[in-house]
């Protein structure tokens, strides 16, 4: 009845099928917009006005941040990198202070082996920590790595 000498060819998986040099060009757009954002000057609170202006950025990155975070995420790791892209695209133009969708836009870009756009991302996070009047020591880190691992290709970055 069946006949068992006969392979049935099965569809091979070629990967993720996205288009990398699109989202690397879109990634560079993304990039020079990034370079010409400053981040808004920090205007410091006293009592229970600086109090509710804490309140007030806390709420702003759960409600802002983590949808569209948690969602590029999600989409990194179903390896849909053109979907993820654009999310964070649209996500981050929306939301430049966001260090949570900056995180996310570095971890797309590492995991899309983007080394040369992962430095604006960090150093975005980086400038709004110092900004909020704080080091973040993971962007510290990341960045000194990733300079590092630049060096080779960009003589300034080790510096």
């Amino acid at each position: 009845m069946f006949d068992c000498d006969v392979e049935a060819e099965l569809p091979v998986d070629e990967g993720p099928k996205c288009n990398l040099e699109a989202i690397k060009s879109a990634g560079l757009r993304l990039d020079n917009w990034l370079k010409s954002q400053t981040p808004p000057p920090v205007v410091p609170g006293q009592g229970i006005s600086g109090w509710f202006g804490a309140q007030k950025q806390k709420l702003n990155r759960f409600w802002y941040d983590t949808p569209e975070a948690t969602a590029a995420r999600g989409l990194r790791s179903a390896e849909k990198y053109d979907e993820a892209f654009a999310l964070l695209d649209r996500a981050v133009r929306a939301h430049p202070n966001s260090p949570e969708l900056l995180r996310e836009l570095y971890r797309l870009y590492d995991a899309l082996e983007f080394h040369d756009l992962c430095y604006r991302p960090l150093r975005a996070i980086e400038k709004l920590a110092t900004d909020r009047g704080s080091a973040d020591p993971w962007v510290l880190e990341t960045l000194a790595r990733l300079c590092e691992k630049l060096s080779p290709v960009r003589n300034g970055m080790f510096d």
